[in-house]
């Protein structure tokens, strides 16, 4: 059939020499085939071709209309269907689709029909577009993942799909730390706002090369070329998103110079003994060291504070916290002890759980603020699954507050934790929380046990009209969802 024509189908079993007519005269891109109203052969002929223009002319052929529908349903949804009536009627459509009018055949002039023929024309122009436009973005799919060359497609710097070049450039383990990845992620943030700026600029040079570092998903950094174009993918405008590495994957950076070792100070003797005296001077502590020194038990402290009004009346809710004498912060302080940034949260965990399994007669549930650091060392991580798996977890949890300002640096950390430890009783809870439209939708992903809201934030909004209402009913959906509210944690 040729692509600019319009196929009119009339079922009719009278004389419809003036229907005809008009259809000839309205518009010389109709092609007009009239069949007898023998259902079976109207089956046959609508399951052939794909018409445009269905024409039922006979005053009884509407006790036909609904199985007419289903074979269009099957066959051709696009096909609009035309029924005879003493006056025009708008295009109405049914809850399959199907459009349908009621108009004169008889009437002169044929304006409505020449309208109807322009209209069926449009609709299946417009089909073929949206047909051109799918097997364009499914061709280009394919060629993305076929591609050796990492390429992404990012709409508002979120990722819609990669191909695995670009996954394994990255180092991502699977394509949802690719999808929950914001893509200015993996850039430095002081190239932030140059790289906007190139976004922005892509339509008037889309060949133009962007040399600059980027990050991995482990931070490490590299050299690459950045290539980008308009493009639309899954019925939504994003851009195309080419990477290029660079011969030198690695730079120096100041994170990696720190793990490098110093040069050696020879040609400079004064310097040389000043570096050996600072050596000298410095130590390294362990939690297990420091709770192993005779004074130390009596100079720190664990203290459970029970939490009332929890809505859980299956088991005790705790919080638990560390107090140290100033003694012996004053000691660690003056002899330049160097340790983790989870050296703390090592230690109260260290006698939280030589507490827990002394007493396992009652379930109770423990919560503990810690620090981000135990999110990133493994050191920890290894130590503490040992502790839990040799432990009976059954009548005790543990939940971790986590400060939530780690949702935006660490979020794949926070869910990898989560699922490490979901089978130790261990769950991860946030404290200091801000609720927004981002961090909200982060939460529904994470699925915190526990959270606790900012201080600072809660007095922003007593100002705001309404807060109270509204802070109600974000503490209704959230618990709702399984999310406990609890008061701010100092």
């Amino acid at each position: 059939m040729n692509k600019n024509k319009v196929n009119c189908l009339i079922i009719t079993n009278y004389n419809v020499d003036m229907l005809v007519s008009h259809l000839s005269e309205s518009a010389a891109t109709a092609v007009v085939e009239t069949i007898p109203g023998d259902f079976p052969s109207v089956i046959k002929q609508l399951s052939k071709l794909p018409y445009h223009l269905l024409f039922l002319p006979d005053p009884n052929s509407n006790q036909h209309l609904e199985k007419i529908k289903k074979i269009l349903r099957r066959h051709n949804k696009d096909c609009i269907i035309a029924i005879r009536s003493n006056s025009h009627q708008a295009i109405v459509q049914d809850s399959s689709g199907i459009e349908i009018l009621a108009i004169r055949f008889d009437q002169k002039p044929a304006l409505p029909i020449a309208n109807l023929i322009h209209y069926s024309l449009l609709k299946k122009q417009f089909r073929q577009c949206k047909r051109s436009l799918w097997m364009s973005e499914k061709r280009n799919r394919m060629l993305v993942e076929m591609s050796h060359e990492p390429i992404a497609h990012i709409n508002r710097s979120t990722h819609i799909l990669a191909n695995s070049a670009y996954i394994s450039l990255f180092e991502f383990q699977s394509k949802a730390e690719l999808v929950a990845t914001d893509f200015f992620e993996l850039v430095p943030k002081k190239t932030h706002t140059m790289l906007r700026r190139y976004f922005n600029k892509t339509h008037m040079d889309m060949q133009k090369n962007l040399v600059l570092t980027l990050l991995k998903y482990n931070k490490e950094p590299f050299r690459a070329g950045l290539r980008v174009a308009p493009t639309v993918i899954q019925n939504q405008r994003c851009l195309q998103v080419w990477i290029h590495p660079l011969n030198s994957r690695t730079i120096n950076t100041s994170t990696s110079s720190s793990n490098s070792k110093p040069f050696p100070a020879i040609s400079n003797p004064a310097r040389k003994h000043l570096h050996l005296h600072a050596k000298k001077k410095t130590t390294t502590l362990s939690a297990k060291t420091l709770l192993q020194l005779p004074k130390t038990r009596k100079e720190i402290r664990l203290k459970l504070h029970k939490l009332e009004d929890i809505g859980n009346n299956n088991s005790s809710v705790f919080l638990a916290k560390l107090h140290i004498e100033q003694n012996l912060k004053n000691t660690l302080h003056n002899t330049n002890v160097k340790y983790r940034t989870s050296f703390w949260d090592e230690v109260t965990l260290r006698l939280l759980l030589s507490t827990d399994q002394k007493n396992t007669q009652h379930h109770h549930q423990v919560l503990l603020k810690v620090q981000t650091g135990l999110l990133t060392d493994p050191t920890f991580r290894k130590w503490f699954a040992q502790r839990r798996k040799i432990m009976d977890t059954s009548s005790n949890t543990l939940h971790l507050l986590f400060p939530a300002s780690c949702l935006d640096e660490h979020f794949k950390h926070l869910l990898h934790f989560q699922e490490s430890f979901r089978m130790l009783n261990v769950t991860v809870s946030l404290v200091d929380f801000i609720a927004s439209e981002a961090t909200l939708r982060q939460l529904k992903h994470l699925q915190p046990r526990f959270i606790s809201f900012s201080n600072k934030w809660l007095t922003s909004l007593k100002t705001a009209p309404n807060a109270r209402q509204k802070v109600r009913k974000l503490i209704h959906k959230l618990e709702e969802n399984h999310i406990q509210v609890i008061l701010p944690v100092d």
